[in-house]
C-alpha cells in the first residue's frame, strides 16, 4: 500500500460483525467507523445532530469499538443522512458483514469499492443464513466469497474466494471465526496491489441458489438425513436463538446439544441414555442428542 488504507466497516450486533471486526483491528485495518442498521439504544432518532454514537452497551462488539476509539454510527432507514455522513469520512472502501439492509448504488458509488463478505461459494446458497443451508445440505467444503455489492442481494461479481473444510462437530461462532478469518486476511493482501490489478469474476447464473432464513418447520432435522448431517447441524445451531428440534418415538424433542454420532447404530443401543440424553436414528446411524 502506498498510502493508509481508510474503511468503513457496515453490520450489527452479532456475532459475525464482531468477528470481522475484530480480523481487521488485527490486520492493522481497523475501520475508521462502524455503521449499523436502526435506531439507536434509545429507540429514537436524534434530531440534533446526523450523527448518533451509541451509549455504552455490554455487547462485544461495542467493547471493541470503544477499546479502539472507532465511532459507531446508527442509520435507520435514511439514505440521505446516511450520504452525508459518508461524504465527510471520505474512506477508500466499504465493508458489509452482516448488514441487514440494501445500500442503494448512491452510497455504494461514495467509496472506491462496496463489498460484502459472504460464508458461501457464491453463486451458491446466497441469502441471509447460507451456513444453516450448506450443513442440511451435507456439504463438507465451503468457503468465503467477497463480491461487489449492488442492489440484488448476492448477486455481485466475486473479487475473491477462500476455501475451507467444514470442521467436523463445529459451533456456529467457530464457523464464523474461521470464515472471516480466511477473508479479512485475503483482502489485506490484496490491498497490497493498486485497485486495477484486482479480477472481479461475474456470478453464473445456471449454479445460482438461494434459500432464505429458516422456517420455524426447517428448524426441526429430518431424520432422513445421514446421522454426520443431523450431528453438524445440531453442533452449529443447538446453542443458537434459533433452537433445532428432532422428532423420535412420536415425541418432540428441543435439542440442547449433540453429544457424538455413530454409522450404523445396532437398533438395541437405540433409546434413552438417562432422561436428558436421547439416542436418535437417521438414515445411516444415529445421534446422541442432550435434550432440553
Amino acid at each position: 500500500m502506498t498510502r493508509a488504507t481508510t474503511i468503513t466497516l457496515f453490520g450489527s450486533l452479532c456475532r459475525y460483525t464482531q468477528f470481522t471486526l475484530d480480523c481487521l483491528i488485527r490486520h492493522n485495518l481497523a475501520p475508521v467507523c462502524v455503521i449499523l442498521s436502526g435506531y439507536g439504544p434509545d429507540n429514537s432518532e436524534r434530531q440534533s445532530s446526523d450523527r448518533t454514537l451509541l451509549k455504552p452497551q455490554a455487547h462485544p462488539l461495542i467493547k471493541l469499538c470503544e477499546n479502539h476509539r472507532i465511532d459507531i454510527y446508527y442509520v435507520a432507514n435514511n439514505t440521505q443522512r446516511l450520504k452525508q455522513f459518508l461524504k465527510r469520512t471520505q474512506t477508500d472502501y466499504f465493508l458489509l458483514s452482516c448488514y441487514p439492509q440494501k445500500l442503494p448504488t448512491e452510497i455504494c458509488s461514495l467509496a472506491r469499492h462496496c463489498l460484502n463478505i459472504h460464508p458461501s461459494k457464491l453463486p451458491a446458497f446466497k441469502g441471509p443464513d447460507p451456513i444453516f443451508w450448506q450443513l442440511l445440505a451435507g456439504e463438507t467444503q465451503t468457503g468465503v466469497s467477497v463480491h461487489k455489492v449492488t442492489e440484488v442481494i448476492d448477486a455481485g461479481d466475486v473479487l475473491l474466494f477462500e476455501p475451507i473444510a467444514f470442521p467436523e462437530g463445529a459451533r456456529l461462532h467457530e464457523l464464523h471465526s474461521l470464515l472471516l478469518e480466511a477473508a479479512v486476511t485475503k483482502f489485506s493482501e490484496l490491498l497490497q496491489s493498486p485497485d486495477s490489478d484486482w479480477e472481479f469474476q461475474p456470478q453464473n447464473p445456471h449454479t445460482t441458489s438461494w434459500q432464505n432464513a429458516p422456517l420455524e418447520n426447517d428448524l426441526t432435522i429430518p431424520r432422513n438425513v445421514t446421522a454426520r448431517i443431523a450431528f453438524n447441524l445440531a453442533r452449529a445451531y443447538a446453542c443458537t436463538d434459533s433452537p433445532l428440534k428432532v422428532t423420535a418415538s412420536s415425541r418432540t424433542y428441543q435439542i440442547r446439544d449433540a453429544i457424538k454420532w455413530q454409522p450404523h447404530p445396532d437398533s438395541n443401543h437405540l433409546g434413552n441414555e438417562n432422561d436428558q440424553q436421547v439416542w436418535v436414528s437417521f438414515m445411516d446411524g444415529s445421534v446422541l442428542f442432550l435434550m432440553e
